[in-house]
């Protein structure tokens, strides 16, 4: 008898799983009562084994099972789920006919090696010192290959000297990656990308190696790949090293694995094409006092870059433009303060927004009895105090 692991069942209903064994020899369904022996398999009580459930048996003695087994897997083609020759039960796997199946093992030869990823950063950099370890863009290649597909977002948060945001680009991805020191990025980062966008890095996966024949008049099959005739070859170069081969098989093997020979070409994979933006990240502007378990600002955090951070906390399109305010998100305006806000900036303030819009005023003082005030406007106006309502953390939450 033959049961499913503990915690498993079979991936088949059991009509296809009989159809399936019926192509060996005949079965049938029959309640064997082996509620207990299936309660101890799924480890669970008795009482919640289920009643009812038939087996597969067979329904012809087994000598005469164990014939049309045999019978049947000379006569060929197999059917889909065997027996095998030890009376465990498979399913037939089919070699895929295109790609193959990621491995845990790379070869130099597949992916290239640490010389090959330093070479390729030289010629892009002529004179400098490459990376310790830097990645070959044939590795990057597979990796992106494999746990994506065009059009995805490749993230790199270490960009170093480019490279997966290089092959990203060109297997086409689009790619975010960032760099924290500066002078990398304009050294090494920035300009091997632009080399990528302008189509002058031949490197890496720019040129690709595929096979043709040697022979121009020798074409590959529709049905095969060059990979197919280059084994032939292989194979044909087996059987000649067989002894006791007549003349005429020698010469007739040997004109064929000529016509069948193989040759590498290079192919161009990427011509340039698209474009990038560079941003910067702006200072920080708050800090946290440990001491005090307080929200501080930052001596940065002041003018244009207060603005931003806040606006982008508080999720505002800037509005650089504007004479009043600073940012508007659908008919809610914003504008920072920094110093006391009181009644009398708030009246300024009001009396310029259009009909129908609100205000946000974000400040680093607010005055006793200006958020009630705001209220009772009736415009959907509202205070929040920077930094404490803005970025908010506490020691208490983190625990």
């Amino acid at each position: 008898m033959q049961y499913p692991g503990r915690g498993r069942h079979w991936s088949l209903g059991q009509r296809d799983i009989l159809a399936a064994m019926n192509e060996w020899a005949p079965y049938r369904l029959e309640d064997l009562h082996d509620e207990e022996h299936r309660a101890a398999i799924e480890g669970i009580p008795l009482s919640r084994a289920k009643t009812g459930i038939k087996a597969l048996v067979l329904d012809v003695p087994v000598e005469e099972a164990r014939e049309l087994v045999e019978k049947r897997r000379q006569a060929g083609p197999l059917p889909r789920y065997l027996i095998r020759s030890k009376g465990s039960i498979g399913r037939k796997m089919y070699v895929p006919s295109t790609g193959m199946v990621p491995r845990t093992w790379w070869t130099n030869e597949e992916v290239g090696h640490n010389r090959e990823a330093k070479a390729e950063i030289k010629a892009l950099t002529p004179g400098t010192k490459p990376f310790a370890t830097p990645k070959p863009e044939r590795l990057l290649e597979r990796i992106i290959h494999i746990a994506s597909n065009p059009g995805d977002i490749v993230l790199d948060v270490f960009a170093g000297s480019g490279t997966t945001a290089a092959v990203a680009h060109k297997m086409g991805r689009r790619w975010v990656t960032c760099e924290l020191l500066e002078d990398t990025m304009e050294r090494f980062t920035r300009p091997r990308l632009a080399r990528v966008i302008n189509g002058e890095d031949p490197g890496g996966v720019t040129m690709a190696t595929d096979l043709e024949p040697k022979i121009d008049r020798v074409k590959v099959p529709q049905k095969n790949t060059p990979e197919d005739m280059k084994d032939a070859v292989t194979l044909i170069g087996r059987v000649l090293q067989q002894e006791g081969l007549p003349t005429d098989d020698i010469a007739a093997l040997t004109e064929a694995r000529k016509l069948l020979a193989m040759r590498n070409k290079e192919v161009i994979n990427w011509r340039g094409g698209g474009s990038f933006r560079v941003a910067r990240l702006s200072p920080s502007c708050f800090d946290y006092d440990p001491n005090l378990d307080l929200v501080t600002l930052t001596e940065a955090a002041t003018g244009q870059v207060l603005v931003e951070s806040v606006a982008a906390n508080l999720n505002f399109r800037l509005t650089p433009d504007h004479r009043y305010f600073h940012g508007v998100r659908g008919a809610m305006r914003l504008v920072v303060v920094e110093g006391r806000l009181d009644r009398a900036k708030v009246d300024d303030l009001i009396a310029h927004l259009a009909d129908g819009e609100g205000l946000t005023i974000a400040a680093t003082e607010i005055d006793d009895g200006v958020r009630q005030y705001l209220r009772s406007l009736g415009r959907g106006c509202r205070a929040v105090h920077v930094p404490s309502e803005i970025f908010t953390y506490s020691s208490a939450k983190e625990q």
